[in-house]
């Protein structure tokens, strides 16, 4: 499974460059405003992206019809992506609270709280998005996969825009403050649940896939 991993990052080298660009961008945009929520948005979309990336390369190559004759099994295959999706949040997580704490820190306003609670809705908002996308790429490919990302996109978006909101402005907020530690642990659980249901149901996907058949 580490060599499909490494395989992956080997495919998403060809692109490092313009997500680079983009990403200083966005970073220059998002520290000159002052939104951190803003760059984090940004990142999240950018990361789901990544990931899109790699399934699309798959298909263009016929990939999996050459691995599978490798005997590396489906149920490898799918792990190795729902890796490399994890890998590519915790990358995104980590630039995501370095530039926000750097645009803080230039506007002289750093707070801490604030941006670890953006950061959890983000990096959770990432892990619902992926697994919510992954089945329905396995199911649908690649290409009508690009539609369900952006609907997701949408979905994850609102859903995210509603929670800060109700955080912020309700007793929320304050209940997450007194005990960061059992909240966090509470969105982990649900988290993980969905992403084992999502790999589940994606390698139930897979393993019936004819891949001799298109999409």
């Amino acid at each position: 499974m580490n060599g499909l991993v490494v395989k992956d990052y080997i495919v998403l080298k060809h692109n490092i460059k313009f997500y680079l660009m983009l990403i200083i961008l966005y970073a220059i945009i998002g520290m000159f405003s002052n939104l951190s929520s803003f760059l984090l948005g940004v990142l999240s979309v950018l990361g789901i992206s990544f990931v899109m990336g790699t399934f699309g390369y798959d298909e263009a190559a016929k990939w999996d019809q050459y691995a599978l004759s490798l005997a590396v099994t489906r149920r490898a295959m799918v792990r190795a992506k729902y890796l490399v999706a994890l890998l590519l949040t915790a990358l995104t997580v980590v630039l995501g609270f370095l530039l926000s704490f750097v645009s803080q820190l230039v506007h002289g306003n750093p707070n801490i709280v604030q941006l670890m609670l953006h950061l959890g809705v983000f990096t959770s908002a990432m892990l619902l998005m992926t697994a919510l996308m992954l089945p329905c790429i396995y199911r649908f490919g690649a290409e009508k996969g690009r539609a369900v990302m952006i609907l997701c996109i949408l979905v994850v978006a609102g859903l995210e825009g509603l929670l800060l909101w109700g955080l912020e402005q309700t007793a929320m907020l304050r209940i997450f403050m007194a005990s960061p530690l059992l909240t966090a642990l509470l969105i982990a659980c649900v988290l993980l649940f969905f992403l084992s249901l999502s790999y589940h149901i994606s390698l139930n996907i897979y393993q019936k896939k004819d891949l001799g058949s298109s999409h």
